[in-house]
């Protein structure tokens, strides 16, 4: 694609309204795009401050002008005329939609086909599991077959569908997507933000914590998939026997919060959200990173942001692309869910960080993971 034909990116929650990986990510290719004067028009939802994942960030900077390139839209706004002639007039002027959430990104997407324009859907996990893992509902439920045929009709209609991982083809190939227009793509870490140079703010020093004692650190939106409550039980059961004097930060906002919240002691920290401009300070002040998700974990961004930031990472055979990805730098960051391989893992983890230049090591895994690489094959597909 020529690079002065503009790209529309459409998704229903993106940064700063709304916490998420794949919030971060529309939201870091956005502006990356714009750093570099790509032709690039955004659309996503309003704030809506009912929901659990939507954020204030007190530390949020707009680097550049991103109101004349971003059109937020709430559901009123689909009742309104005009604003419905301005996202047509959007589309119309694009080259290509790229979609992450088959909600308002399908409506957009039905409207760029009679357009005729190159529609891609970039495909994050199954739509319908994850709101059976969220809500508890059965195949059964009309709001399960729902998603399961927005998102099957997303992939059956797009040009292409992308992916971040094995584990996510796996889960992709369930919809019998035509192959030859399915694609990886690899992730990505901004390295401007997540890096070896020294923390601004020590999270020793705000806290008061002991500069011997080792910081694990997990941010994660709280909800049963993303096994946090399940990893804090096992974490308190087994501290005592951790080689090291250590304190559990957990750093996330969800409808797991107040769960959380209450296994809060002396040895376990329950922050909420971490501003996106304080979030590097707290991973290059920590000592090691755990993902113990449970399952429909595409990749998790956070892995490559925690190794950038010269952190060993562990993680539960469940946690998806994450798992993936990190069996192939040391199987021993892997454990299964019960105390005696979490104690193992975070033992051998917690060792590593007595190395002489441990950060470089984890560093150097990221370094052909940039987001501008991913700018980049936004434009290849």
């Amino acid at each position: 694609m020529n690079k002065d034909e503009q790209i529309l990116i459409v998704s229903d929650f993106t940064y700063p309204n709304y916490a998420g990986g794949i919030s971060r990510h529309v939201y870091d290719v956005f502006t990356c795009m714009l750093n570099f004067n790509y032709p690039v028009k955004l659309i996503s939802r309003k704030k809506k401050d009912q929901s659990p994942y939507s954020i204030t960030d007190q530390t949020f900077n707009i680097e550049i002008k991103t109101d004349e390139h971003r059109l937020d839209l709430s559901l009123i706004d689909i009742l309104s005329f005009s604003r419905i002639k301005e996202v047509l007039i959007v589309l119309y002027r694009s080259e290509k939609l790229i979609f992450h959430y088959p909600v308002l990104g399908f409506v957009l997407m039905l409207a760029a086909k009679i357009m005729k324009k190159r529609v891609i859907y970039f495909f994050h996990g199954p739509y319908d599991l994850e709101y059976m893992n969220k809500s508890g509902k059965s195949n059964r439920d009309f709001g399960v077959k729902i998603r399961y045929i927005l998102q099957f009709l997303s992939i059956r209609l797009s040009d292409m569908v992308l992916y971040h991982s094995e584990y996510m083809k796996t889960k992709l190939m369930r919809f019998n997507p035509n192959e030859s227009k399915i694609k990886y793509v690899p992730p990505y870490v901004d390295h401007r933000k997540f890096n070896l140079n020294p923390p601004e703010t020590d999270i020793h020093k705000i806290y008061g914590f002991k500069n011997s004692v080792k910081l694990i650190i997990t941010t994660r939106r709280l909800t049963h998939r993303t096994g946090v409550i399940k990893f804090i039980e096992i974490y308190q059961r087994i501290r005592a026997n951790i080689q090291f004097e250590t304190i559990l930060l957990v750093g996330g906002i969800g409808e797991q919060y107040e769960a959380a919240k209450a296994y809060e002691d002396e040895h376990v920290r329950v922050l909420g959200w971490i501003n996106e401009g304080e979030l590097s300070d707290y991973l290059k002040s920590s000592d090691l990173y755990v993902l113990p998700s449970l399952d429909l974990e595409g990749f998790g961004y956070v892995v490559l942001e925690a190794l950038a930031s010269g952190l060993p990472v562990i993680a539960s055979e469940t946690a998806g692309g994450g798992t993936e990805f990190l069996k192939t730098i040391d199987d021993n960051l892997i454990f299964k869910f019960n105390e005696q391989d979490i104690l193992k893992a975070l033992n051998y983890a917690l060792i590593q960080t007595e190395a002489t230049n441990y950060r470089e090591k984890f560093y150097n895994f990221t370094t052909r993971y940039s987001l501008i690489n991913l700018c980049k094959e936004y434009f290849k597909v």
